[in-house]
């Protein structure tokens, strides 16, 4: 055999072996990169994941909406846009990716509540998105609780469908139920506050004081809306412009000492349901 034919039987063999070996490469860089789920050494470390819940709308017609008849004709659009977006649907995706990573703590963005009715205050509940991702991680066995909710805006329009509609935004921390009931966890120090810089009085933080298995850090939480919601500032030409209001779980408390800080943030709103999910371990022992 000439040594051309050898050097060209030896190339395709390298060349079918390459073939495979960097598809499998590619396939564990990928897999390197997707967030681990649970393991069985959760117990070593502190997971924590930001997740926004996607009000459903990013309410530019809102914004740009000027006259009385025009905030009419955005709030129905933007009414119709929300409902369309399965609110209900999307949070049971996001669930369903919580219940299999298992973090720790959860930080929630645009936990929104849209309320219908025909006068103010509306009090029909369309979509509860807090309630709702709360029922459907307990109908996968996994329990989380509320521990803090920062209010955002509440307000009221009217649309040309013959009823009001009314959102509330807030932002919120949940913990996995059974850390605190085995008492892993530990929360003390609530505290919930408004940025004195904001751009309109609902934009805020909220932070918390944990001892997570012995070891004490404090968790901040808070959400940089890229698009601010102008309703706020239409006070003439709404129905009602209601102020925020909550009652978090735990009592405000005057500062406590610097300790080590976890934070969860984000500076948007995904557009579908899996975007932004992610889990980072911050702690390891």
């Amino acid at each position: 055999m000439s040594k051309a034919a050898t050097c060209e039987g030896s190339g395709a063999a390298i060349g079918r072996w390459r073939l495979p070996a960097v598809m499998a490469f590619f396939a564990l860089v990928l897999a390197s990169l997707a967030p681990a789920p649970a393991s069985a050494d959760d117990d070593r470390r502190l997971r924590v994941m930001n997740q926004n819940l996607y009000a459903g709308s990013f309410f530019q017609e809102i914004n740009a909406a000027k006259t009385p008849s025009e905030i009419i004709a955005a709030a129905t659009l933007t009414y119709q846009h929300i409902v369309a977006t399965r609110p209900a649907e999307r949070a049971a995706v996001i669930a369903g990716e919580i219940a299999r990573l298992r973090p720790d703590f959860v930080s929630l963005e645009q936990a929104a509540i849209l309320r219908t009715g025909t006068a103010a205050p509306a009090t029909a509940v369309t979509f509860d998105l807090l309630q709702t991702l709360l029922h459907e991680l307990a109908a996968r066995g996994v329990r989380y609780k509320t521990v803090a909710v920062t209010p955002g805006i509440d307000a009221e329009v009217p649309t040309a469908l013959g009823f009001n509609i009314r959102l509330t935004l807030r932002d919120a921390m949940i913990v996995r139920a059974d850390l605190l009931e085995e008492g892993h966890v530990k929360l003390s120090n609530l505290q919930v506050r408004h940025y004195i810089a904001a751009s309109n009085d609902t934009e805020g933080y909220a932070t918390i004081d944990v001892s997570w298995r012995g070891r004490q850090f404090r968790f901040v939480t808070t959400h940089f809306a890229v698009v601010s919601l102008a309703w706020s500032r239409k006070k003439e030409h709404s129905v009602s412009s209601l102020q925020p209001s909550a009652e978090p779980l735990l009592d405000s408390s005057t500062e406590a000492a610097p300790l080590r800080v976890a934070t969860a943030t984000s500076l948007s709103a995904p557009r579908t349901a899996t975007d932004s999910v992610s889990s980072r371990t911050l702690l390891q022992k």
